[in-house]
């Protein structure tokens, strides 16, 4: 609306307050984000620094795990509660995990993540040697990772893929008693069928990817040089930028295992483009607001400061990013089928949902 644009002066906006038990406010403000970072109470400097002291080290164990609380309690000077300190592991260097307190589950879960995937590392160091051997790509795959980098840097980045995928790291949660067991699992065989799952699918998305390549480099010889042929392999170019990113290895999602088939969808579309490009522009003028919507709320979802929100809003968005994939496909390559239902209305309802959220 016109009166959302309008940025009023402070005294018009609206004062939210916290209360404490009893009604006290502990904290006012007009920006309602000022609370959701209030963590209570006076700020715990002190009692954050002595539990750190206490606490924080460079070298930790797996079998201090099962000893670890999930949070410690924070105290102002007064003695009152004033939040929680989150134990989280910490890759220190190397191969070295150490401790650190964290201020928020969001915070924690990061560094967990990384430190975790150290602590199996170490772990597993015969089977993490044994990936290195068996899942990397060689001078003859020069065709699929074209444009991605030097080998080496792929392999580096493809180990660390996989790692990320075998491993059950993702949620960042520490594992407590069942570290041990779950490096018992993995040693008996999980490792490998996890790994071997992962290496396949990024094997079948680049050897897509290429065919792609050679499918747009095909047809942009044989089209005319007109303005309308040159915006259309522009964004073919884009489409597949988006679909499989260069840095898709180092920013892996579970998305990866519909890759495929999106790049075959590309591809149909290239080649039916030949025949009738007018058609496909109109096609693509279908969907691309929706490419537009979904950019804008990526921008949004990041610039969220409070991280429990902004994991909130990913939520979301990483579901309308897969329904705006889903209507490509059903516009572009209708005979591939979708794997969850999407249309026009459908789309618009649950972008709808993700922007009252932001």
């Amino acid at each position: 609306s016109a009166l959302a644009a309008v940025q009023l002066p402070d005294h018009l906006m609206m004062r939210y307050c916290l209360l404490a038990e009893g009604g006290k406010v502990v904290k006012a403000s007009r920006r309602f984000t000022d609370l959701l970072r209030f963590q209570g109470g006076e700020k715990p400097t002190a009692s954050l620094h002595d539990l750190r002291q206490k606490w924080e080290r460079q070298a930790f164990s797996p079998r201090e795990l099962a000893g670890l609380p999930e949070r410690i309690a924070l105290r102002d000077q007064q003695g009152r509660l004033a939040g929680y300190a989150i134990p989280a592991l910490k890759a220190v260097g190397g191969d070295r995990v150490g401790l650190r307190l964290c201020l928020s589950p969001e915070e924690a879960r990061q560094y967990n993540r990384q430190g975790l995937l150290e602590m199996y590392k170490t772990a597993l160091s015969k089977q993490v040697r044994e990936a290195a051997r068996r899942f990397k790509l060689t001078q003859a795959d020069w065709p699929l990772f074209q444009g991605l980098g030097a080998m080496r840097e792929v392999n580096a980045a493809l180990l660390e893929a996989v790692l990320r995928a075998a491993l059950p790291i993702e949620k960042g949660e520490l594992p407590g008693h069942d570290f041990e067991a779950e490096v018992e699992r993995l040693r008996a065989g999980e490792f490998f069928r996890r790994a071997g799952e992962f290496f396949v699918l990024v094997e079948e998305a680049l050897r897509e990817r290429r065919r792609v390549v050679e499918t747009v480099n095909k047809f942009e010889g044989r089209a005319a040089a007109d303005p309308l042929n040159k915006r259309r392999f522009k964004e073919y170019r884009r489409q597949l930028d988006l679909i499989l990113p260069p840095d898709f290895l180092t920013s892996f999602s579970p998305a990866l295992r519909y890759v495929p088939r999106y790049l075959k969808a590309l591809r149909i579309r290239v080649e039916r483009a030949h025949a009738a490009p007018a058609q496909d522009l109109k096609k693509e003028e279908i969907v691309a607001p929706y490419d537009e919507r979904l950019a804008e709320a990526a921008r949004r979802v990041a610039a969220i400061e409070v991280p429990e929100s902004r994991r909130a809003a990913e939520e979301l968005l990483v579901k309308y990013r897969l329904m705006v994939a889903e209507f490509r496909v059903s516009i572009f390559a209708q005979e591939l089928k979708t794997v969850v239902p999407v249309s026009a209305k459908r789309l618009r309802r649950q972008e709808k949902e993700l922007f009252e959220m932001l």
